[in-house]
């Protein structure tokens, strides 16, 4: 299937205000027609015709009104699209991928019926191996790895011990991984982490691995600063559901994987903390458990510096 690529700006856009919303709606299915037969925005009269069924007025009507708007161009056997390659592929590109797309298809059908037919060849069973015959456990018994309770000191039980397979190691709960310390985190991950502590009331987190792995996330993306985040901080502050302040939501939701999780929340924490502050609104943005002297005073309109 192909994909005509129309301007996400085109509702404001200047033109389509002078050729009003009949001819937009003409232009529109003209330029589903281009991309539909790859004709690199050419349009001709019998593609004007069909669209409008045959009413040849209101073809050249409209036709006249995209030339005049600036969106079509008079050729000699009809009209083209103003900058259509600019927007859209060429024609021979758009068969070169979908010849592409058609052997890839073909190829995968050639694969699954092959494995079709390599099932149907083999046996019922044959690829089962009966444990009830050979005497071999169908499944791992875990009593094997277990340590007899008086291990053999000497002699022949020692060697015997030997040739058994050792059990595995046991490794670390992945949870228990994730939540080590993250000792070795960069100083701008630092001075976020502890900024969110303190503003929200947390003083005895720890900065795991997963909280800096979040952090250094949103740090390598373009425009996100040390300073952006902790801007972020505050905009958690300023929202009613999430502290807890919204009637039947009483539970918080401020921990700095939320804040950062990715920069749409980012975004929308720094707009919150960029909204002018309410002196109704000041007194719930005191947090509990946060030293008094690193709160804020607030006034009327906006932050107060002191």
């Amino acid at each position: 299937m192909t994909w005509a690529k129309i301007d996400d700006r085109l509702c404001f856009h200047p033109k389509a205000f002078a050729a009003g919303f009949e001819a937009m709606g003409f232009w529109t299915l003209c330029l589903s027609y281009c991309a539909a037969y790859g004709t690199d925005g050419h349009v001709t009269r019998h593609v004007t015709l069909a669209v409008t069924r045959g009413d040849a007025a209101s073809a050249d009507r409209l036709a006249a009104r995209l030339v005049a708007a600036g969106l079509w161009e008079v050729t000699a056997d009809g009209w083209r699209f103003h900058d259509y390659l600019d927007h859209n592929d060429k024609a021979e590109t758009v068969a070169r991928r979908r010849k592409l797309h058609a052997d890839r298809q073909s190829r995968y059908r050639e694969r699954q019926l092959a494995e079709q037919e390599a099932r149907q060849q083999t046996p019922k069973g044959s690829s089962h191996r009966d444990a009830s015959r050979d005497g071999t456990p169908s499944r791992p018994v875990p009593s094997q790895y277990l340590e007899p309770p008086n291990p053999p000191t000497g002699g022949e039980g020692v060697q015997a011990a030997a040739g058994q397979a050792e059990p595995p190691a046991a490794k670390a709960p992945k949870g228990r991984r994730r939540e080590q310390e993250a000792t070795d985190a960069e100083p701008a991950i630092r001075e976020v982490f502890d900024y969110w502590r303190v503003q929200t009331g947390h003083p005895q987190a720890t900065l795991t691995q997963a909280r800096a792995s979040k952090i250094r996330a949103r740090l390598a993306e373009r425009g996100c600063t040390p300073a952006k985040l902790k801007q972020a901080v505050d905009g958690n502050l300023r929202s009613d559901f999430h502290q807890g302040r919204k009637p039947g939501h009483p539970a918080k939701h401020d921990s700095i994987e939320l804040i950062c999780r990715d920069q749409t929340h980012v975004d929308m924490f720094v707009n919150l903390a960029s909204r002018p502050v309410t002196n109704g609104e000041s007194r719930a943005l005191r947090v509990v458990g946060r030293p008094a002297e690193l709160d804020t005073p607030i006034v009327e309109g906006g932050w107060h510096v002191q």
